[in-house]
Parts: C-alpha cells; structure tokens; sequence
C-alpha cells in the first residue's frame, strides 16, 4: 500500500502545485485587488488606442485638408484636369461639326460637277442639233 499511497501524495501535491500556479496567474491576470494585473493594462491600452483613433479619425476627415499641403496640390491637379477635358470635348465638338460642314461642301463640290457635266452634254448636244442641218443638209 505504500506505492499507492505515495502516489496519492504524490498527486496531492501535484493539485497543491497547480492550484498555487492558477492563484498566481489570477494574481497576474487580475491582480491583487482585481484592478491592477495585466486585464487592467489591457483595458488602459485599449482606451488609449481607441483614443488615437478617435483623433485620427478627427484628423482625416476634419483637420487634414486644411493641414496638408498635397491634398491642396491634388484639388488644384484635379481642377485642371476637369479643365481640360472639357476643353478637348469643346475641342472634338468642334472638329466633329468642321468635319460635317466640310462634307456638306464635298457634297455640295460634287453635285456642282454633275450639273456642270449635264449642262455641258446639253449644250453640246443643242450645238450639234443646230450645226447638224448645215452640214447634213
């Protein structure tokens, strides 16, 4: 019964040991008092980021575009940008309407040369009308 029984005091000691080794990680966690172990830092930590947040948050929607200088660089980039696009499409609006006047005066050329042709085949052919009794007969 002796080996039985040192196994039993054995283990008992073992559960004294690991019950010391929780009540000191409590200790650790909580603290003493339950307000000054490492959950406490944790909960200061966490304010303290939440904080710097909060006034980052602040910064970047609020203060940054009266404080940086690129964000100012980049209005004024995008404005100019704005500008000329609009001046490139004033540009190809008016391009676009030059291309179809010149093609209404290509039409216009072309119709022009038809009547001319016509008007010089009819004036031929009333030349030979009138010439042709003289030399036929």
């Amino acid at each position: 019964m002796s080996t039985q029984d040192d196994r039993q005091h054995d283990m008992e000691i073992d559960i004294r040991e690991v019950i010391q080794e929780m009540a000191e990680l409590r200790t650790t966690l909580i603290g003493m008092d339950g307000n000054n172990g490492l959950r406490s830092q944790i909960l200061t930590l966490r304010k303290e980021f939440n904080t710097f947040i909060d006034e980052f948050k602040k910064y970047k929607y609020e203060e940054r575009s009266t404080t940086c200088l690129g964000t100012k660089a980049v209005e004024i980039l995008r404005k100019e940008l704005k500008e000329k696009e609009v001046k490139e499409k004033m540009d190809m609006k008016l391009d676009k309407e030059t291309m179809v006047a010149l093609e209404k005066i290509a039409q216009d050329a072309r119709n022009s040369r038809r009547t001319n042709i016509v008007t010089i085949i009819g004036l031929f052919l009333v030349f030979i009308a009138n010439i042709a009794p003289y030399m036929f007969g």
